[in-house]
């Protein structure tokens, strides 16, 4: 069963988050998931307002 992750991040030092940036891709990659990156999120409904949005899906 497909798996995903949604995140909703705010990085707030980026030099503090660059490691993970660099770290994360292969993680990922390891596992067999895919990164879903694109423009800024629009919002449809409600009063959600994620600055930084990312979706990661798994195999499993």
């Amino acid at each position: 069963m497909t798996a995903y992750l949604v995140l909703d991040l705010t990085v707030n030092d980026l030099t503090e988050f660059l490691p993970y940036v660099e770290a994360i891709p292969a993680f990922i990659a390891k596992h067999g998931g895919y990164v879903s990156k694109g423009a800024d999120p629009v919002v449809m409904e409600g009063e959600w307002s994620p600055q930084r949005l990312v979706i990661l899906e798994f195999p499993s």
